[in-house]
């Protein structure tokens, strides 16, 4: 009997050991899973600083381009809620730049250092139905555009360095003629075909054309 209970006893020792060699190791495992979470967790955070990084470096840039001011406008003073549109307040959407058409006159340099200091530039015309916006809207008045032949005389190119490939000028433009190398519509023509070469010197109205805000419907 005395054999029996020491028996039993010596087979309750080697279970213990046995259960508590299983919990070490199930413990070990569940340490080693853990690390792994935590080495993961802490390269998916260090992924998503790297990400917020890169996005307000984005924003930075965009702000430099896009203004807030100059898009939205505060349509409530109690809450502060802002109207935003996709082109500046007083310039005009069409596709998918923006259009600003002057009321003050300048010479062409002058024009373009305006139209630039709104992260903008002079009118570049890449197709009809663009020049077909942009006829409607001059009325036949002088308006400058970008595109000059100041480098080379007969070779028209415009502010983005890019070479006229298709011209809508007036009938005889454009006129050969000393020191008329900048481009504006023509005075008193009031069709797509409005395009006069003119002094850059000269002091007329001016658009500018920049990219619009993409805007979230």
């Amino acid at each position: 009997k005395g054999f029996c209970v020491l028996k039993y006893s010596k087979s309750i020792f080697v279970t213990t050991d046995i259960e508590n060699s299983q919990n070490i190791s199930q413990l070990k495992d569940e340490l080693d899973h853990l690390r792994e979470n935590y080495s993961n967790l802490s390269v998916g955070k260090a992924k998503l600083q790297e990400e917020k990084e890169n996005l307000t470096s984005v924003i930075t840039k965009l702000r430099k381009h896009f203004p807030v001011d100059w898009y939205c406008n505060v349509s409530n003073q109690s809450t502060l809620e802002e109207d935003c549109r996709p082109c500046p307040w007083g310039w005009e959407l069409f596709s998918t730049k923006c259009y600003y058409f002057s009321t003050d006159t300048l010479s062409w340099n002058d024009s373009r250092t305006a139209c630039r200091k709104q992260g903008a530039d002079l009118v570049i015309i890449n197709n009809r139905t663009e020049q077909e916006f942009i006829s409607s809207h001059t009325q036949g008045c002088e308006y400058w555009m970008g595109m000059t032949d100041v480098a080379v005389e007969g070779t028209w190119i415009w502010v983005d360095g890019t070479q006229l490939t298709e011209g809508y000028w007036s009938a005889g433009e454009p006129y050969s003629c000393e020191n008329e190398d900048c481009l504006a519509t023509t005075l008193g023509v009031n069709d797509v075909k409005n395009w006069n070469n003119i002094k850059c010197e000269s002091s007329v109205l001016w658009i500018c054309e920049g990219s619009s805000l993409p805007l979230s419907p």
